[in-house]
This record gives C-alpha cells, structure tokens and sequence, in this order.
C-alpha cells in the first residue's frame, strides 16, 4: 500500500473554495504541494500563505503557493517578472520605442484595465521599470487606491474612451473582458484603441 501519492487538481473553483483546496496541503500525507492560480484567486490566495515573497506583498497578489517538507505554504509571484520581461521584450522591437539603453518602458505611459492580482503585478512592474501608469476600471474608486498605492493616475473605463493625451500609449487589459468564450470582446472602445494605444 502507497502511504504517500501525488494529487493533480485542474480545476475551476467557486469564490472562496482556494481556502478549502489549500486546506489538503496540511494533510500528513502530502509531502509537498505546488500551485499555480489565476482569476480570480491570486489575492485570496495570498492570504491563505503562511509565507509570502515581498514583491509579492508589496503587489498584494500570488500566482505561485509551494510547500515543501513542512506545513507552512510560502506564496509568490512570477506574473510581475514573466509579463513585464515579455513586454520589455516586444517593446524593443517596436519602431515607436527608442531604448538604447535600460529599460523600454521608462517614461512610457502605461495604461492598465483591471485592479486585480494580475493588474497590481504589471502595475507594480511597470513602475519599477520607470514607466507613468495609469490604473482604469470600471469603478473608479478601486482604481484610485491601486493608483494612491503605487503612486499613478486613476481613471475610469469611460474616462479612458477619450483618454489621447499623447499617441503610443501602451494598453493591458487584464480583466476577463475578451477571455474565452466571448473572445471579441473589448473593455474600451475599438476605435479608441486602434486610434491611441500600441496594444499588448
């Protein structure tokens, strides 16, 4: 008979059941656990660590919860390093971005839709990077703390329809808008984004 085993959970869970599924990891049966979550758990997910990374805390969101050899769970995030480096890199192809040196996104304006976890790990990125962020959402409010937090600008989604105030913008949506299955979909105007915003 096995006394240990390795459980793969793939799944989608309903608000509030992370804690429930992290909750196994405490069995003395599982001797290590790695995880990965995404929307719209990486804030509960960090307040379900015993452990978190500091960028991690500074962003206020984990995308990665390990435990190993005890039963403490340690949280971090990998979207901040993963996605500012991916667009760093596409940035230097652009011909609308002179970085000869240090980092493309340096005094570039960078607008973010969203203010959850994957939101405030770009956001937290982008600054660290040099970048002017602006924070957009539907509720202004939840845009203006994220923005008060990393120190940008607020607006809301219908503010941002009229938001030119230079052209090559840079636009990320992270919110679910144009997730599977209404992949057509846009938070702001087409027009809007094809007029202003180099897009990622």
């Amino acid at each position: 008979m096995l006394d240990d085993f390795m459980l793969s959970l793939n799944t989608e869970l309903d608000d509030g059941s992370i804690e429930e599924v992290l909750s196994l990891s405490s069995s003395q049966h599982v001797i290590a656990l790695l995880g990965s979550c995404t929307i719209p758990h990486k804030e509960s997910a960090l307040k379900c660590c015993d452990e978190v990374d500091p960028v991690a805390e500074s962003i206020g969101a984990v995308n990665c919860i390990i435990r190993r050899n005890s039963e403490k769970l340690f949280g971090c995030n990998t979207d901040y390093v993963g996605a500012i480096s991916a667009i760093e890199d596409g940035l230097r192809g652009s011909v609308h971005i002179n970085s000869a040196t240090g980092s493309p996104l340096a005094e570039k304006l960078f607008v973010v839709i969203g203010v959850g976890g994957a939101c405030k790990a770009l956001a937290y990125g982008e600054k660290e990077k040099g970048a002017r962020v602006v924070i957009a959402n539907r509720i202004y409010e939840c845009a203006k703390e994220l923005a008060d937090t990393i120190g940008g600008h607020a607006l809301s989604i219908s503010e941002l329809n009229n938001f030119r105030p230079e052209s090559h913008m840079i636009l990320a949506n992270t919110t679910s808008i144009g997730m599977q299955p209404n992949i057509d979909e846009t938070p702001i105007s087409k027009v809007c984004i094809t007029f202003s915003f180099l897009l990622l």
